[in-house]
């Protein structure tokens, strides 16, 4: 015959054991192994007057472990678990089961495995490899029965209990349930310091979250807030972008990173960003901040200047040096070295005091952003040099543009050079004799360097009679000294001189001018091959005058003036010669003769 049961559970039983309920044969000695595939037994028997009935008991002692997944699931799809049973007496392992696929509820049996009494059994869970490590996110938790009944394991750590067999004939049902605890991901804030005002910062806000649900940071999830920014301020309706008025912008990349980019001349710290992320739970983190600390930054651009490329030898030259700063921080305790090289010698400077000659050292102090300081220095040209000079600018704050705090000025000095021209002019070239005459005499330095000491002799011949002089007292008639003073460079005097045209000569007018340099070397040892000398220049007019005499009728003259111009060291030398006068005779109507 066969004997048919109903497999509830799905679980193995280890016994058979059956009666004739009505008192026929039976067997009660027959036993068998019954596993869940099973559906029937064959069973010889006596036939009797009655049917027999069979009942399926646990006729060993066993123990049976299953994985029983709640309704969260896993927190990635790869999260396996791995079940064991282990006889603690000499560590072997029993029995195993893992799961497999993404599904919940029973995810893993070990099936019933027989035990003997008087000994201790473990029964882990562990994490398969590829899944998360923390298996305390799933919250094991071992529930037992003994024949039917339930009773409390004794927990060793997270995944592992111990069971212990008393006796025989116990069948040990446990099951490990685990319902997940979703917990959101913990955001910590980031700092960044150091960086220069006015650069873009990037953070990586992710690097130093905690992922505390097991199923992962959403890195792309991060979203930026305004709490906390100041009026005005604006963030993008997927979170991604924060606009903070004169500040900047932060936006969020695809991958997660923040970046701060500051507005054109902004200059501070920026407000710190707030912001959340999320995991793959879809669980949302605290809010944490972006913070950045900058580092002042200040440009200083120095510019010198010198008065003239060429300055003369022993004359004034004037530096100018203007630092600024071009940003974008304020900057404090601002110094310029500018030493005059041994090819000047300090005069003077409008420092008030700030700069000293000795050291170079000129104290600025602070100079905020945009604004410049400048400082003028006269020095006199030496005849050596060396004649580069150079000014370095340098702050508390650092220079984001190496190089443009230095300034280089180099001239060229050239010996000092007075040309002295004279011109002389006559206001008639033909006067009467007894009329009038204005000479008027033009003296200019053409020269590259002052002329000093400047005379000019023009004493005029027997042929004229001064009458009168716009000279102030400086020209004297007797010796026909004018004495004009220092000429600049450039510069030119007048004289006038009104005289009476005497009958007879000579009529030929010199003027000459002589001037002495006033050369810084005159009291050297061994002074340059160009010394001190004497510059001349001369002009002469000769003006023969118009004699006329009375006759009868009417009578006509011509006559031609000639002019020589000659260049004598520098300076210019006119010469003007006219004929001897000569006598007209004719004859006119109410004209007498001389």
């Amino acid at each position: 015959m066969r004997i048919y049961w109903n497999n509830v559970g799905g679980k193995n039983h280890l016994g058979l054991h059956w009666t004739n309920p009505n008192g026929g044969p039976s067997n009660p000695g027959t036993t068998a192994q019954i596993i869940p595939s099973a559906r029937f037994l064959p069973v010889n028997v006596t036939p009797g007057p009655t049917v027999c009935a069979a009942s399926v008991t646990s006729a060993a002692t066993a123990i049976q472990l299953s994985k029983e997944l709640g309704s969260n699931g896993r927190a990635r799809p790869t999260d396996q678990f791995d079940l064991r049973i282990t006889d603690t007496t000499n560590n072997s392992v029993l029995a195993t089961a893992g799961s497999g696929g993404s599904s919940t509820g029973i995810v893993a049996d070990t099936g019933g495995v027989i035990v003997q009494s008087g000994r201790t059994y473990r029964l882990s869970e562990t994490m398969r490899s590829g899944s998360i490590s923390d298996l305390s996110l799933y919250n094991p938790q071992l529930s037992c029965t003994r024949n039917g009944v339930p009773f409390t394991p004794t927990s060793v750590s997270t995944g592992v209990w111990t069971v212990s067999v008393t006796q025989a004939n116990q069948q040990f049902d446990c099951t490990i349930r685990s319902q997940r605890t979703l917990v959101p991901p913990l955001a910590a804030d980031d700092v960044i310091s150091g960086q220069a005002v006015g650069t873009v910062v990037t953070f990586t806000p992710f690097s130093n979250d905690t992922d505390r649900g097991g199923s992962g940071l959403n890195n792309g999830s991060i979203v930026l807030l305004t709490n906390g920014q100041p009026a005005g301020s604006s963030v993008s309706a997927d979170g991604k972008r924060l606009t903070v008025p004169g500040q900047g912008v932060w936006q969020v990349t695809s991958d997660g990173r923040t970046v701060f980019t500051p507005a054109s001349g902004f200059a501070g710290n920026p407000t710190p960003a707030r912001y959340q992320i999320r995991d793959n739970d879809a669980q949302i983190s605290n809010i944490a901040t972006l913070t950045v600390t900058c580092s002042p930054r200040s440009d200083l651009q120095m510019l010198k200047t010198a008065s003239a490329a060429n300055p003369i030898i022993g004359s004034q030259v004037t530096f100018t040096l203007t630092v600024r700063n071009d940003g974008l921080s304020d900057a404090t305790n601002v110094r310029v070295t500018d030493r005059l090289s041994a090819g000047y010698t300090w005069v003077s400077d409008d420092s008030g005091g700030s700069y000293d000659p000795a050291t170079g050292g000129w104290v600025v102090g602070s100079l905020a952003n945009g604004a410049s300081r400048t400082l003028r220095i006269v020095a006199v040209v030496n005849p050596t040099g060396p004649y580069d000079n150079t000014a370095v600018a340098t702050g508390d704050q650092p220079d984001p543009v190496p190089g443009n705090n230095t300034s280089t000025t180099t001239t060229v000095p050239v010996p000092p050079v007075a040309d002295i021209g004279i011109a002389k002019t006559v206001s008639n070239s033909a006067p009467l004799v007894g009329s009038e005459v204005t000479f008027t005499l033009t003296v200019v330095n053409n020269g590259t360097s002052p002329a000093t000491n400047v005379r000019v002799t023009d004493q005029l011949p027997a042929g004229y009679t001064l009458i009168s002089d716009n000279s102030d007292g400086s020209y004297v008639p007797g010796t026909g000294l004018w004495t004009v003073g220092s000429l600049a460079v450039g510069e030119s005097r007048i004289l006038t001189m009104t005289a009476r045209v005497n009958a007879t000569g000579p009529y030929v007018n010199t003027a000459s001018a002589t001037v002495r340099h006033q050369h810084p070397w005159n009291s050297l040892a061994s002074p340059p091959a160009r010394a001190a000398k004497d510059e001349e220049g001369q002009g002469s007019m000769g003006l023969p005058p118009f004699l006329l005499s009375r006759a009868k009728g009417s009578a006509g003259v011509s006559s031609r003036l000639s002019a020589e111009r000659a260049v004598a060291d520098r300076a210019a030398l006119i010469c003007c010669k006219r004929p001897p006068p000569r006598r007209l005779r004719g004859r006119a109507s109410g004209a007498g003769s001389a």
